[in-house]
């Protein structure tokens, strides 16, 4: 008897790559995007080489914008939702993705942690996550290839612990300055 593989509406999917595998979303002549979104499902669709799934969280019209750039091996974007998500997320392999609340009102939540005005969140590609965010929330995100990061971080004393520290924490601390 042959196994069928069921679709989890709730989960996405990935097969395990090869470690040598670079894979970056293809830059186009055009690699600015801005989108104005209406439909909830429709918006989670509109980040480039990303799987999501987005379950909006209270009744009402939704709103998202949504501005990109691409550059080789580099993703930066900013993200509008008007009403409160609950978001899978799994960026590109072999990345990071950083994440930056832009907004004062109320925190989101990478997983079950606080993702507040003194936070950076990080998450490495590949690899599904949780986002939870609130009503009126705007996010700046980085993607970066692994390759560009490994780069920069070759001129730090302790290069290995850079990575190491973005593939096992959800999001970094920032201190304010004195």
């Amino acid at each position: 008897m042959k196994k069928t593989r069921t679709a989890n509406l709730h989960h996405l999917y990935h097969e395990p790559l090869p470690e040598n595998l670079k894979l970056t979303p293809k830059v186009e002549v055009d690699n600015v995007h801005q989108r104005q979104t209406t439909d909830v499902y429709e918006h989670a669709l509109t980040i480039t080489a990303w799987q999501q799934i987005y379950d909006q969280l209270h009744p009402g019209k939704f709103h998202g914008e949504f501005t990109e750039i691409l550059l080789d091996d580099i993703q930066v974007f900013r993200e509008y939702t008007g009403l409160a998500l609950r978001q899978s997320c799994l960026v590109w392999p072999n990345s990071f993705w950083f994440g930056i609340p832009a907004t004062r009102g109320e925190q989101g939540f990478i997983g079950s942690q606080c993702l507040g005005s003194a936070e950076i969140a990080t998450r490495p590609g590949g690899t599904e996550f949780e986002l939870s965010t609130p009503d009126d929330y705007t996010i700046l995100g980085v993607v970066l290839s692994e390759d560009v990061i490994t780069c920069q971080a070759n001129f730090l004393h302790n290069p290995d612990r850079v990575l190491h520290m973005l593939r096992s924490q959800s999001a970094l601390e920032v201190k304010e300055a004195a």
